[in-house]
Formats: structure tokens, C-alpha cells, sequence
């Protein structure tokens, strides 16, 4: 599963030196790295078992069975024994984060050795103290891209465990695909008018002015705020489509498909087509860790099939990043057929400026008025 030491190109890098014969610098190079990120695997793994314990704020949807069964198998995979506590009773990104950022100005020892979040979420942490992983690109599970694990800014620092990709979750008892909206625009058209239901929060809806002029925007948010049935948690929300209340939601989160799919309940899975969020789920490790050795083990094996293979068979939430993800390739396959425009925060440095002008003043009061403008209470 891990990357390990090729001894054969070792063994003849070795050979070579006895014998006073110049090795390619390209192979010295990659067995030294080899032996590098051995080294510093195990070096975790013995400082993880010295600590003991790992405290992670996790994803809610991994409900407690799907906690144990990623503790047991992070365990088995290292040879560990430690206490392992994936909570997935906390919810409130914002008021954890802000607790882990307070803890770190003030030089504490942080509540959680690892943090669950959304990539602004994780930037925002860095910039007040997260760790970084030694030679974490040699350290990632085999056949894991490096680029899209631990993507810039946070490369080396925060690594992607999850991919969610919002779009239009739908009863097809009540609508058909050809009968949704095929763009944000259209969805304020009066024959959707109280047919969908939206979240209770903006995160989706914020990579709108990566596509339109923000006055532009905002019209259209206006739209859909005269138009929908109503503001409500998904994880409600859901549950009331299905028994048809409502026909669809708004840039729903694409796990809600497969977790009803499980059920066989009727639902279906589509996309807009001017705007398609790739929703990266990350892990972070804020500075006043008390266990750093066993979170930063954690997170690089959070990035790989292993991992992916327990979270996504408890949590519907899979991984576009890797080819071995059925609800990532499913996922990202619906999004193909719908032939639209993807985005991601770390696409390019316009989308990272974007993301950064969210956190300033003039962000802040565009999004009051976008909230406003969707009648998001």
C-alpha cells in the first residue's frame, strides 16, 4: 500500500558507489528519497505509539460505526494500539475553528489534534499555526497525487480526505431531469417556484462570482430566494423530498444521492451547467497538537484507497482524486454528462483571490446581502 524501498535500485546505487562508478543522479535521487520517507514513516509511527492517543473533529455523515471502523483500521495498518476519538457530534465548523485558532494565538494545547473542514476553514487555521509533514510527497499512500492530496496554499500542510460536488438532488417521482433547470439562471424562472428547497448557508452559492459580475449574482440569488419553498438543513430537507414534499434542492451535496440511492429511494443526481463546485473536504493539524506524530500519520493515510475505501461506505461521501473511489468516479461521472464548467477554490490564483476576498470586510457585507438576496434565516 505505502511506498517502500525499491532494494533492488538501492542495492545497485550501493554497488555502484563500491565500485567507484557514477550513478545516474536521477536514480541516487529517488533511492535517497525512498530511504528518506522510510525513515520518517517509521518515525511517526514510533512517535504515535508513545502518544497514545488521536483526537480528530470529524464528519458527522461517518455516524459512530463508521468512527470505530476508521479507528480499527488506522490502527491495524500502522500495528498501533492508541485511543482513537473521530467525533461526529460537533457540526459548527465555524465555532470550532475559531476555538482551535483562539487556542493556538494563546499558546495552548488545542482541543483536537486534527481538524475537519472546508479549504478557506484550513487557510485561515495555517495562517494563525498548522504543522507541516517532513517529506510528505514520499510519504502519501501509492498511486495518490500529490498535487491534488495537499493542494497549493496549503501543500505540505493540509491534505484532501474527500470530495463533495454540489448540484441538484431530485425525486423522480415528482420531476424528470429534462424538466430541472439547466442553470443557476434558469432556476429563477416562476414554473420552478416552490418546487426546491435551499441550505441554511451560503458555502455552495459563493463560487457564483467566479462565473457572474457580483451585481449579477446577486439578481440571481434574489431569484431563487422568490422562488424556493423554503430554507432547511439538508440532512432534513432530504428526508421531506423523498416523501414529496419537494421535487429537488439546490446545490445539494451529491453524498445525499448515494445515501438514497442505498435506500432505494427515488432519487436522482444532476448538475448545473454554467456552475459546478468541487467541494474539497480537508484534514489540518493545528499547532498546539498534543498527539502531532499519530495526526500527521493519520493524515497522509486519510489521503488514500485504504481510508476511502471505510469513509465512503459509512459517510456516501467519496473521493474524485482517486481512481479507486465508486461514489468519487460515480460522482464525477454525472458531472461529465452534464457537459458543465467545474471549480475549485485551488484551481488558480483568480479562484484563490476569490476565496481570500470572502474574508475581508467588503466579502463579509456582499455575503449578508447575498444571504439576504436567498432569504437564507
Amino acid at each position: 500500500m505505502w511506498r517502500r524501498i525499491n532494494w533492488i535500485v538501492a542495492l545497485f546505487v550501493i554497488l555502484l558507489l563500491i565500485h567507484g562508478v557514477a550513478a545516474a543522479p536521477g536514480v541516487v535521487g529517488r533511492a535517497e528519497a525512498q530511504v528518506k520517507g522510510q525513515q520518517s514513516l517509521q518515525q511517526l509511527i514510533d512517535g504515535a505509539k508513545k502518544e497514545g492517543s488521536l483526537r480528530i473533529f470529524g464528519v458527522t455523515s461517518a455516524g459512530r460505526a463508521g468512527a470505530v471502523a476508521i479507528g480499527e483500521g488506522f490502527n491495524k495498518r500502522f500495528g498501533l494500539n492508541i485511543n482513537f476519538d473521530y467525533n461526529t457530534e460537533l457540526t459548527a465548523y465555524g465555532a470550532a475553528f475559531g476555538q482551535a485558532i483562539s487556542e493556538i494565538k494563546q499558546s495552548l494545547p488545542t482541543s483536537f489534534d486534527i481538524m475537519n473542514g472546508p479549504i478557506d476553514r484550513s487557510i485561515q487555521l495555517c495562517e494563525a499555526g498548522c504543522l507541516r509533514i517532513d517529506n510528505w510527497q514520499q510519504l502519501l499512500p501509492k498511486g495518490v497525487d500529490p498535487v491534488k492530496a495537499s493542494p497549493h496554499p496549503v501543500d505540505g500542510r493540509a491534505f484532501v480526505f474527500a470530495t463533495r460536488e454540489p448540484g441538484i438532488v431530485y425525486n423522480t417521482k415528482l420531476i424528470r431531469e429534462d424538466e430541472l433547470p439547466k442553470t443557476t439562471v434558469e432556476l429563477a424562472d416562476p414554473k420552478y417556484k416552490g418546487k426546491f428547497y435551499t441550505a441554511a448557508w451560503t458555502t455552495y452559492v459563493a463560487y457564483g462570482p467566479m462565473v457572474y459580475p457580483k451585481d449579477k449574482w446577486l439578481k440571481i440569488m434574489e431569484g431563487w430566494g422568490n422562488n424556493k419553498a423554503t430554507t432547511i438543513f439538508p440532512a432534513q430537507g432530504i428526508k421531506r423530498m423523498m416523501l414529496g414534499e419537494f421535487a429537488f434542492e439546490a446545490f445539494s451535496n451529491s453524498h445525499y444521492y448515494f445515501q438514497e440511492k442505498r435506500k432505494n429511494s427515488p432519487a436522482g443526481l444532476a448538475f448545473f451547467r454554467d456552475l459546478i463546485p468541487i467541494d474539497q473536504i480537508i484534514h489540518v493539524i493545528p499547532k498546539g497538537a498534543r498527539h502531532p506524530n499519530a495526526a500527521k500519520l493519520f493524515l497522509l493515510w486519510a489521503t488514500g484507497p485504504e481510508f476511502n475505501d471505510i469513509f465512503e461506505k459509512h459517510s456516501t461521501t467519496g473521493n474524485s482524486n482517486l481512481e479507486t473511489s465508486e461514489i468519487g468516479k460515480a460522482s464525477m461521472d454525472a458531472v461529465k454528462r452534464a457537459g458543465g464548467k467545474t471549480f475549485k477554490w485551488t484551481d488558480n490564483q483568480k479562484t484563490l483571490d476569490l476565496l481570500t476576498w470572502w474574508a475581508t470586510p467588503e466579502g463579509e457585507a456582499y455575503d449578508r446581502e447575498m444571504a439576504k438576496a436567498l432569504r437564507v434565516q
